[in-house]
């Protein structure tokens, strides 16, 4: 029997050959099901990991299997050098269409509830976010997002840092603005500096003194960071505040709990995290001057976030912070956390291109390039879609001229381009009484480029559980690429309107603008009707 709603082609091959497999030789083992362009629509290389455990030829192994693969979907079966290729029959791509036609489509279970949270961004409070936050944000967003669509309840957080040497030389700049000075050597000389030593001026506060500049200016910085998040559609169930983790005693809990691994050496105290699987013997965690290291609130805040009842943390971070995980992830498995339960994603750096250019990125006609200046820029959609066209791990070149056409050369463009073209398509067929929800019989949608545009619909599900596993978003932008070539080409070969197959080929549509809006909202990029 086919399934409704949860239908997915690639997970029903893979649970019948999971199947097959127990019931031949009382094993279970959970194959890996790739696409597969030259030999069927699915193949798997399993009976290659049987021979290992039952101590058979892969080929014998493959023939046995395949023999048993029995399902209506299935249109054949073969066995090829060890290899199980199978081929999708007509009908189940149909039924794979009819349930991309309901709502959710793709939407999975795979979380199961888990607790998750994603801490992303976490920019100092000490200026505008840059390019390699809105990178950050893009990301970690559309993480949270591809999360709870697919069953875990996940949390978006942004830690802010406002203790320490940093938040001591905000309170310093503003001080020297205040006097007419120069800020420090190594302080902060924004504009915004200037802006904000003006603010306490009008409100006849520049007597204070510098704990309290540095607290002032960090709650407008965190304030104008706010703003332009909700502007990039980013929102944050969580900020949590360093101090504020100090003030509850956090810090000294942990140092307390960490007791039996410290030991203390030339006045400082150092935690023995080689013990717990740092590639280091001991890291310092108290200076000879009583002051604490990054590393000790670092992992009371980690501490935190399983307290609050998080089972599953995924941290996304700079390069420059790449050192730090290990004794993080140390220091929890000393608490009695599993460190594995820690995920890290590290998120290269951002070149912006202009005129074939790299820009500076300290300042541009004497203005900071911040994130608000790239979407003043290029907008919203452009920012958050190019942004996730490379993998986290790589730098990433943000061209700013091809981030503004409007031209199928533009990527984003190209796939809100198909949106639109199929809703003005729908349009249409109302406009001369067409139900677009009639979709007449499905079977007849068997021309090259309409079964070519369902198998690629059909991938939808797939792409989604494989960004989740992979914690990777960036396959969905390079999916709307693919899948939007397929609706123009199948555009451009087809009538739609007027064709005997009208029906049919306006649920081919809905079901592609079904797919193209729901890629889009999952990383936060707009769909328009018009273009």
């Amino acid at each position: 029997m086919f399934q409704r709603g949860g239908w997915m082609i690639r997970e029903r091959v893979r649970k019948r050959i999971e199947e097959v497999i127990k019931d031949l030789y009382g094993v279970e083992v959970s194959p890996d099901v790739n696409r597969s362009e030259k030999y069927g629509d699915f193949a798997t290389n399993v009976a290659f990991v049987l021979a290992k455990t039952l101590k058979r030829n892969p080929k014998e192994i493959a023939e046995e299997i395949a023999g048993k693969l029995d399902e209506p979907a299935f249109e054949r079966v073969e066995a090829l050098n060890g290899f199980i290729n199978v081929y999708i029959s007509h009908e189940g791509w149909i039924k794979e269409l009819e349930s991309a036609l309901e709502e959710n489509y793709g939407k999975a279970e795979l979380g199961k509830g888990e607790r998750v949270l994603i801490e992303f961004v976490s920019a100092n409070p000490t200026g505008p976010l840059n390019v390699a936050n809105a990178r950050a944000a893009a990301f970690g967003d559309a993480l949270v997002r591809l999360f709870r669509f697919c069953g875990y309840r996940a949390d978006a957080e942004f830690y802010v840092n406002d203790c320490g040497r940093q938040f001591e030389l905000l309170g310093e700049s503003i001080e020297a603005r205040l006097k007419g000075e120069e800020p420090p050597e190594d302080g902060y000389k924004g504009d915004y500096i200037v802006e904000i030593a003006e603010e306490i001026k009008k409100e006849g506060r520049e007597k204070e003194g510098r704990e309290f500049f540095s607290r002032y200016a960090v709650e407008r910085i965190v304030e104008w960071q706010r703003k332009a998040l909700e502007r990039y559609r980013v929102h944050f169930d969580n900020w949590v505040f360093e101090s504020e983790i100090r003030k509850k005693g956090k810090v000294e809990e942990v140092l307390e709990k960490l007791k039996d691994n410290i030991v203390e050496e030339e006045g400082a105290k150092w935690f023995l995290s080689g013990k717990f699987g740092d590639r280091r013997e001991k890291r310092v965690v108290v200076k000879k001057d009583g002051s604490y290291t990054y590393l000790l609130p670092d992992i009371a805040y980690h501490l935190n976030k399983f307290e609050r009842g998080y089972e599953l943390l995924i941290d996304l971070l700079g390069p420059d912070h790449i050192d730090q995980v290990p004794s993080i992830r140390a220091g929890l498995a000393a608490l009695g956390y599993p460190p594995e339960k820690l995920e890290v994603i590290i998120i290269q750096w951002v070149n912006l291109i202009q005129d074939g250019q790299k820009i500076k990125m300290a300042k541009r006609k004497g203005k900071f390039v911040d994130m608000e200046w790239l979407l003043d820029e290029v907008g919203v959609d452009a920012a958050r879609f190019f942004f996730l066209m490379r993998k986290a791990s790589s730098p990433l070149d943000f061209d700013l001229d091809l981030a503004k056409e409007e031209s199928q050369r533009n990527p984003v463009y190209y796939v809100q381009y198909a949106h639109a073209r199929i809703h003005n398509v729908i349009e249409f067929a109302k406009s001369k009484g067409i139900d677009p929800e009639d979709k007449g019989d499905l079977s007849n949608l068997k021309e090259k480029e309409e079964v070519e545009l369902i198998k690629k619909i059909a991938e939808f599900p797939e792409i989604i559980q494989d960004a989740v596993r992979e914690r990777d978003p960036t396959r969905i932008p390079f999916y709307l690429m693919d899948l939007a070539s397929f609706y123009h080409s199948f555009y451009q070969h087809h009538r739609i309107v007027g064709s005997p197959y009208e029906k049919e080929r306006l649920a081919l549509c809905r079901g592609t603008i079904n797919v193209l809006k729901k890629g889009l909202e999952l990383i936060g990029v707009s769909a328009p009707l018009r273009m």
